[in-house]
């Protein structure tokens, strides 16, 4: 979460700003001890974690750009806005303080500190997926397909037009430089059109004149249709070209939709009409039947959340949408999930003369369907249904005509070679028809359908005759949540599998400080190592610390009943902290195990005498010896988990751990960090520690204070 800690103090200094110059005259006059000039000044310190969005801000912020060119990281700048990773070469030392300058300069002032949480790579990325990351986006416009077909009427490629594509992209991308890349979205079609080819398409009315420009409203229409989407009083028709709903009155004189089947081909004849802004055939409607329950290939749905369908009201066409959801134990609505407070839409009564709904009652659905209506009064919307959790309502395959019944998307990569224009060499799209495939409805990945899982099989379909070390890119959809990016990872034949290169991305702190006027990187590191059980992160850490002990001071440091602890330095992965009370350490391990003589014990001996002068000398004689205990196994866990820290010429660089030392419950509750400890960082990946670094961050955690000796006594 992150934490923006405002003070009311700084608001009411600014509102004084802006009073006039006499303000000074009277301030001097008037009030003891007023220095003209006197800075105002509102010092914070601040944790704020980055957002999709404020990667796309440091990738566009133009301070950074300038930076980034003159530093030849232009493509690695762009790549970030759908990366959003830093790299060992675009740091994010060097391109967050723009973004801080233009996030916080209103209102933080000279001394004030951020430390930012963001994603760091590990690794470098590959210069291909780099500039699959950096590429334009180009979608082809009505004038591009015009182009390849010299009509208006086809907008989608098939496998003998394809080839034009190279051509579009380097008519519309004159100004490339050599090594720029462009990700090319179309529509396609395995099926070419029935003229055959590349000449024009035979003029006829198709469902989209009519519901474009050349419909009209009141006359009668005949054209070749089939049914996709059925329910009582109500279907939807489609040519390939644009779907459009029939409605029948009760009285209908003729053919019903429970005449018709999801599949039916037929001869339309119907007169235009128009409800709620939107374009549809009414009575009277005359079907003629040609094909009979042949099946339908629909097109990509669009995958709408509940919240989303919120602003869908005044759509005037059909839209054919993926929704998801709970049935209601007792009727065909389909209940949201989520929805935001308010929401006036709150479910979908799902519509089909050809589906049973009881058995679904209770259930968790997704299903597929043209969305018709929105009532605010039922707090719903009416869908007729065509899909039930990925399963056709029918099954067959229908070839048009004209090729757009089996109309999808598709995605290529592109590369400019410094001469023109090709396609990127050994880059592969997973496009939408893969995704099928695969058997991913959504097409597309996410956190929970997870790309490497997938992704050496599809190379293995793709690139069947690759050689050992041949490096493939492969770029992909992925579901973000709150939008959907396309994202890239690089693989390599190594002993005849695909093997992922692409580095991991790890989440790390780099904190900023405000000196003057200017924000900069301030390389000091805290390391919070959060007590308790299941902590992760910390149990990591100190289980190197346990491990170190075992092997550089022997095993029968280790506990009796537990390798999770060590009576070293007293830590202990299970409860990640160290344990320091004196009886147990001394007495019962110490002294008992005989882990060491009595002679090396005598300075902690009178830790429990009657005498108060002795019993303190003896716990300050043994916390001392702990300091130094903690702070080499703190050494070692730091040389392990930050092996890769760069020392900064000109620069002292401090890391500081802060843990729990345990003592008594009473005095140190689980849940808090009590003491720290500072390292230096002396070379790369190597670090010393600062005597007498050692430290309380509470009072109440001075170990040797007299109210802590009779408490825990």
């Amino acid at each position: 979460m992150n934490k923006h800690i405002l003070k009311y103090g700084l608001a009411l200094s600014a509102l004084a700003l802006v009073v006039g110059c006499e303000v000074n005259d009277y301030n001097e006059d008037q009030l003891d001890g007023y220095t003209p000039g006197f800075e105002i000044t509102d010092a914070q310190e601040l944790q704020y974690t980055l957002t999709k969005a404020d990667y796309k801000a440091i990738a566009t912020n133009k301070t950074n750009i300038a930076k980034a060119n003159l530093a030849g990281l232009t493509d690695e700048l762009k790549a970030l806005e759908k990366s959003q990773a830093f790299s060992s070469k675009l740091t994010a030392a060097d391109y967050v303080p723009a973004f801080l300058a233009s996030k916080y300069d209103y209102y933080l002032t000279h001394g004030s500190r951020v430390v930012v949480t963001h994603n760091q790579r590990q690794e470098e990325l590959p210069a291909a997926v780099q500039g699959v990351l950096a590429a334009q986006d180009y979608v082809l416009t009505a004038a591009d397909y015009e182009s390849v077909w010299g009509n208006a009427e086809t907008d989608y490629l098939t496998p003998a037009t394809e080839k034009k594509l190279r051509g579009i992209i380097a008519g519309s991308h004159t100004n490339a430089k050599e090594g720029d890349f462009v990700i090319a979205e179309y529509q396609y079609s395995a099926s070419e059109p029935s003229t055959g080819g590349d000449g024009p398409v035979e003029e006829k009315v198709t469902l989209k004149d009519i519901l474009g420009d050349k419909g009209v409203v009141g006359d009668e229409y005949t054209i070749e249709v089939q049914v996709v989407g059925n329910d009582r009083f109500q279907c939807v028709v489609s040519d390939g070209t644009a779907d459009i709903l029939v409605y029948f009155s009760k009285e209908a004189p003729v053919k019903k939709p429970a005449d018709l089947k999801t599949g039916d081909v037929c001869k339309l004849t119907s007169v235009l009409g128009e409800h709620n802004g939107k374009r549809q055939f009414k009575d009277p409607v005359a079907f003629e039947i040609s094909k009979a329950g042949q099946a339908v290939k629909y097109p990509q749905a669009e995958v709408v959340s509940g919240e989303q369908l919120q602003g869908m009201s005044g759509l005037t066409t059909l839209k054919y949408v993926q929704l998801a959801g709970t049935m209601d134990a007792a009727r065909n609505n389909l209940l949201f999930k989520g929805l935001p407070e308010g929401a006036v839409y709150k479910a979908a009564r799902l519509l089909s003369a050809e589906v049973k709904w009881d058995p679904y009652f209770g259930q968790d659905l997704t299903v597929e369907g043209y969305l018709l209506s929105f009532s605010e009064s039922f707090n719903n919307v009416d869908v007729i249904v065509t899909k039930i959790n990925g399963e056709q309502i029918a099954s067959k395959t229908l070839a048009f005509t004209r090729a757009a019944a089996d109309l999808t998307k598709r995605y290529v990569v592109f590369k400019y070679d410094g001469k023109m224009w090709g396609e990127a060499p050994k880059t592969l799209v997973v496009n939408p028809e893969d995704f099928d495939q695969m058997g991913i409805p959504s097409r597309c990945f996410s956190s929970s359908v997870r790309p490497d899982n997938y992704l050496p099989t599809f190379l293995k379909l793709k690139a069947p005759y690759a050689q050992e070390e041949d490096a493939y890119t492969v770029a992909y959809k992925f579901d973000e949540g709150e939008q959907m990016v396309m994202k890239a990872d690089e693989f390599v034949m190594t002993a005849n599998a695909w093997v992922k290169t692409t580095a991991p991305v790890k989440a790390m702190e780099s904190p900023f400080k405000k000196v003057n006027k200017a924000w900069m990187y301030d390389p000091d590191v805290t390391l919070v190592l959060q007590p308790g059980k299941g902590v992760e992160a910390s149990k990591e850490f100190f289980t190197t610390c346990v491990k170190w002990v075992a092997a550089n001071k022997g095993d029968q440091f280790l506990g009796v009943k537990y390798d999770t602890e060590e009576w070293y330095s007293g830590a202990t992965y299970y409860q990640n902290s160290f344990t320091w009370t004196p009886g147990l350490v001394i007495g019962k391990n110490w002294q008992e195990r005989g882990l060491y003589t009595e002679e090396e014990l005598k300075p902690y001996l009178d830790f429990n005498s009657a005498d108060y002068g002795k019993k303190k000398a003896a716990c300050q004689a043994f916390f001392n010896t702990m300091e130094q205990h903690a702070a080499e196994v703190l050494k070692a866990g730091l040389e392990t988990h930050y092996a890769d820290a760069k020392t900064i010429p000109g620069t002292d660089v401090y890391y500081t751990v802060r843990v729990k030392i345990h003592i008594s419950m009473a005095v140190t509750p689980d849940s808090e960090v009590t003491h720290e400890f500072k390292f230096k960082l002396v070379d790369n990946g190597k670090f010393e520690y600062v005597e007498k670094s050692f430290k309380h961050l509470s009072d109440k955690y001075d170990l040797m204070s007299d109210a802590f000796l009779e408490a825990y006594y």
